[in-house]
């Protein structure tokens, strides 16, 4: 399901979009934060975020992506807070 507000469409990933998914986020983390052994799982997010159950949101403006949002499984026990 594709939803578009105020001229950028909010979609699914899809097969291919994981070179999108890493370059948005370590973007950002590079530019806040020091690259960490758990960033790995932006390399392969069909494997850590999709496989499980989570899902892969993103923002596309004039066909360029500009954001992302990833929604993990929630499973029981503690929940760590991600960045």
């Amino acid at each position: 399901m594709n939803s578009l507000v105020d001229g950028v469409l909010i979609r699914p990933s899809v097969l291919g979009d994981a070179p999108v998914f890493q370059d948005l986020n370590m973007g950002w983390v590079t530019a806040f934060f020091r690259v960490e052994a758990k960033e790995a799982t932006l390399s392969d997010p069909e494997g850590t975020i999709l496989a499980p159950g989570g899902q892969i949101l993103l923002a596309e403006s004039a066909g360029r992506a500009v954001g992302c949002v990833a929604f993990l499984p929630m499973l029981a026990g503690p929940h760590p807070r991600g960045r």
